[in-house]
């Protein structure tokens, strides 16, 4: 059970620096409405992933389309960074 060639698939990417994989091919499942299939190929068995959205079965990163990854949509920045004593706290345990 591969990728089909009536099935609607999108080209999908994590946005990890870890994964083992950047592109994606994903398909809503047939049956719910939250279940995804997840390939790393036409010629590979699909992950069932439970999820809103597609994510990467490897790392568990939402997978973005192009034009999201283009954007930079997904990926933290420094305002989202959290503030407070006890966040500071938590940095310095990360140095």
């Amino acid at each position: 059970m591969g990728v089909e060639s009536g099935d609607d698939w999108e080209y999908r990417f994590c946005p990890s620096e870890f994964c083992k994989v950047e592109v994606w091919l994903v398909t809503r499942h047939d049956l719910k409405a939250e279940l995804w299939r997840v390939t790393a190929g036409a010629g590979n068995r699909p992950w069932i992933v439970a999820a809103i959205g597609p994510v990467c079965p490897y790392c568990g990163e939402s997978l973005l389309t192009a034009v999201e990854l283009e954007e930079g949509i997904g990926q933290s920045t420094d305002e989202d960074q959290e503030e407070g004593p006890l966040f500071e706290f938590l940095e310095t345990l990360a140095v």
